[in-house]
């Protein structure tokens, strides 16, 4: 994932409904790095496994500056952004030991106004990241995050971060999750199995979806190998899968038997009947996708 992917994608989607400073990003190659060590680190953006939808994320983001002492974070305020530390430094300020024990006798945050009844507990970075609570709440919830914990983050001296609104991740996400389904939807229709259930049971197609994801691979990439035991059977969207199997001599290559295409896409079914797989797949394409779907989805009557 390059700085060039970024940069043709933008020009591949554009967006005139948007402000063109929201993609000030792909002019500074050193951020677009910073955020993507960053994210990787995040458990929402963790789910996000296509790459062009990472990029289109990454594209949400605007830099914000801070003075010291400037407050970010802190209890009762609502949590709406998700931020990473692009230059300088934030403190994580906890109550003192005195003035938690007065929280817990008066249930007053009064005495949290004096800077002196907090104390730092850790330093955020460069690459580090805060708020990601605000993201979860959006997405599973639909709500803001009010934060009930007494704890501030404060900027340390003149900094820079960059940040992504929880309101607009959302939305990026709900395009996201509605293309992946119908995605997912089509791939596993060509699965005999799981077209027939899912024509019989159309209350549970969303719930089986949700247990399936979608995967952006390149080149020498091996999805199964030979012998093991796996949990999941995959449908080929785009790409070349190449099949091989071990030719029974001491070659460390292995003789090629065939090939996975979007017209032919459907592999690791062994994994249905909990046995070995029967051959590698190792993607032979410079771009790949496939739908990783779960054997083992639990299909009730």
């Amino acid at each position: 994932m390059s700085f060039s992917d970024l940069a043709y994608f933008i020009k591949n989607n554009p967006n005139k409904s948007l402000d063109s400073q929201k993609y000030s990003i792909i002019h500074n190659e050193d951020a677009l790095n910073c955020l993507l060590l960053a994210t990787s680190r995040s458990e929402m953006f963790q789910r996000i496994w296509s790459k062009n939808d990472k990029l289109s994320f990454m594209c949400l983001f605007h830099q914000e500056r801070f003075d010291k002492g400037d407050i970010l974070v802190e209890h009762g305020s609502v949590l709406s952004k998700f931020y990473v530390v692009d230059e300088g430094a934030f403190e994580v300020l906890i109550p003192k030991e005195h003035a938690l024990q007065n929280h817990e006798t008066h249930h007053s945050y009064d005495m949290y106004k004096d800077d002196s009844a907090w104390t730092c507990e850790t330093v955020l970075y460069e690459n580090e990241h805060f708020g990601e609570p605000a993201l979860e709440c959006a997405v599973l919830s639909r709500m803001r995050r009010v934060i009930k914990s007494p704890f501030r983050i404060r900027c340390s001296f003149p900094s820079r971060v960059w940040c992504v609104n929880a309101e607009k991740f959302l939305t990026r996400w709900d395009v996201m999750q509605e293309a992946l389904s119908k995605e997912i939807r089509s791939s596993m229709i060509k699965v005999p199995m799981l077209s027939a259930y899912m024509a019989s049971h159309p209350e549970r197609e969303r719930d089986i979806i949700q247990k399936c994801k979608v995967v952006d691979l390149g080149p020498e990439e091996c999805i199964i190998r030979e012998s093991f035991t796996g949990h999941h059977m995959y449908v080929l969207l785009k790409g070349h899968g190449t099949r091989y199997v071990e030719d029974g001599t001491n070659n460390p290559t292995h003789r090629i038997i065939g090939t996975y295409t979007p017209d032919n896409p459907i592999f690791g079914l062994e994994s249905l009947k909990g046995e070995p797989y029967c051959e590698s797949v190792v993607i032979s394409s410079r771009r790949a996708k496939i739908v990783v779907i779960p054997a083992r989805i639990d299909m009730k009557e």
